[in-house]
């Protein structure tokens, strides 16, 4: 079976997450995920995707590019971010479950930040399971 691939770009404000909600939600739909698929799947990328707009870009706007292949039965999304990583100042207690969340709805995950700046989350999840 061939797939649709997803391959997009967004300015790293917190608006355009929607649109990117809704670009992979029409990339599960057309390579027929089950809804419940679509729902994980769209919850974890758009913690990365907040991850990317919260933490990537200080008194900037960038990038973030958002990838979803699907290769020998298993999803892979990545998402990417030119800036560089900030950690947050301010805890607060209703904060910091993105990672939890992405890790519990997905098989796999990783976070890692790039030599030439920027961070990769890469989110998989085994379709032979399911």
């Amino acid at each position: 079976m061939d797939y649709e691939p997803l391959d997009i770009a967004i300015k790293a404000i917190a608006c355009n997450a929607v649109s990117a909600r809704r670009a992979i939600t029409s990339f599960c739909s057309s390579n027929g995920f089950s809804t419940e698929q679509v729902f994980f799947i769209e919850l974890a990328t758009g913690e990365a995707i907040a991850n990317a707009i919260e933490h990537a870009y200080l008194n900037s706007v960038g990038l973030i590019h958002i990838a979803g292949l699907i290769e020998n039965n298993r999803l892979q999304i990545t998402v990417e971010d030119f800036g560089e990583w900030r950690e947050i100042i301010e805890v607060r207690e209703n904060r910091g479950r993105g990672f939890l969340l992405m890790g519990e709805l997905m098989d796999s995950y990783s976070l890692g930040h790039k030599v030439e700046g920027g961070t990769l989350i890469t989110l998989e999840m085994n379709l032979d399971a399911i």
